[in-house]
């Protein structure tokens, strides 16, 4: 088996993302969906559900696609929030305010950006912070903020943010 990431339209739910296991080992499956002949689509638009709607439109698609012996069960992925604390020190000649709006700024399109089934990354968050004009340093509070694997189930999503300028 392979993996793919498909791209879906729809008029009332908009731009949806679908992921499936990039494994074809059977235990890296999503818990439901294990076997021979059976695949699970997870699906999510930026950083919330799909309706009801574009869940059984997508599940109709795919079963008229579907070959002979194969299951297919189409749900939204998990939406699941993730915390984020860091501290940033701003270069001289900047203001804190400004450069902690973009630090937020960056962040949140970083999440914007990611599909069902994507991880979240100390390093390519870190690398787009310290990128910014303004940020001399940061560190991540690694007793909140945490690395999440990808998995086909989820979509991870921006949850509170807290930045400290020191």
């Amino acid at each position: 088996m392979y993996g793919y990431r498909q791209e879906y339209h729809a008029e009332a739910g908009g731009m949806g993302k679908a992921a499936r296991p990039q494994s074809g080992a059977q235990d890296h499956y999503p818990q439901g969906h294990a076997g021979t002949g059976t695949v699970g689509v997870y699906i999510a638009g930026r950083a919330s559900k799909c309706s009801d709607e574009v869940v059984s439109a997508l599940q109709q698609e795919m079963n008229d696609k579907k070959g002979i012996n194969i299951s297919v069960s189409v749900e939204n992925a998990t939406l699941t929030g993730v915390v984020i604390k860091l501290s940033i020190s701003v270069k001289d000649g900047y203001y804190a305010d400004d450069v902690k709006s973009k630090v937020q700024n960056e962040i949140t399109e970083y999440f914007r950006k990611l599909c069902v089934g994507d991880g979240v990354k100390y390093c390519e968050l870190g690398e787009l912070i310290y990128h910014i004009d303004g940020v001399k340093n940061y560190i991540f509070d690694t007793s909140v903020t945490k690395e999440y694997e990808g998995d086909c189930t989820k979509l991870y999503t921006l949850g509170a943010v807290s930045i400290t300028v020191v």
